[in-house]
């Protein structure tokens, strides 16, 4: 396991929120899917990226701002517990976190910055994990929003388009992972074509 944190309070906090919100998606298996991803990719080790993936989908529930919501819980814990988070950087966890809401690397995002990203969105770099993380995210919208299939057809085309510029621009700034975006760009379509098969 590439996360040396998901085995200590830290983590065992984390876990314990997650677990509790009941998502089809942004559940404990999506942490753990973003440290396999670390692990199989040979990323260096790095303590507030540990941090920051453990924490970044704490909070999700139907109200905005979850990402801020969620470095807002994360810090309530390093106060609460100020001993055992202790190990981490404190605001470098919460810039990490806040770098999952527009997914967007810039040129001069530093490693850590562009790995959460990569991790947060790899799946999309798959076909059959895409299709398959399309139904849990579609039943996860309609049970947190109240919505109908139809609506969150829309909004997820909508979400999409926007993902998929940033995605875009991602493939030119981050050049050792042309190909790795190229698949991300794929699975957008994919996803994007699947929520239009609906809307038919």
């Amino acid at each position: 396991m590439w996360s040396q944190l998901i085995e200590t309070p830290v983590g065992y906090y984390a876990e314990n929120i997650m677990r509790r919100n009941r998502c089809a998606y942004h559940n404990w298996d999506h942490i753990v899917a973003m440290f396999d991803y670390l692990e199989k990719n040979g990323y260096s080790y790095d303590i507030d990226l540990d941090a920051a993936i453990l924490y970044h989908d704490s909070v999700y529930d139907n109200q905005p701002d979850k990402e801020i919501r969620s470095s807002e819980l994360f810090l309530d814990y390093c106060k609460m517990y100020p001993d055992r988070f202790a190990i981490t950087h404190q605001n470098t966890t919460h810039l990490l976190i806040m770098d999952t809401i527009a997914h967007s690397i810039k040129h001069e995002s530093d490693e850590p910055s562009r790995a959460i990203i990569r991790a947060d969105l790899h799946a999309l770099a798959d076909g059959e994990t895409t299709f398959m993380n399309y139904h849990k995210i579609m039943n996860e919208s309609m049970q947190l929003y109240g919505i109908d299939r139809i609506t969150f057809a829309k909004n997820n085309i909508e979400f999409m388009t926007g993902l998929r510029e940033r995605c875009c621009k991602n493939l030119m700034t981050d050049f050792d992972y042309e190909s790795f975006w190229k698949d991300v760009i794929r699975g957008v379509d994919d996803t994007v074509t699947m929520s239009q098969m609906i809307l038919r």
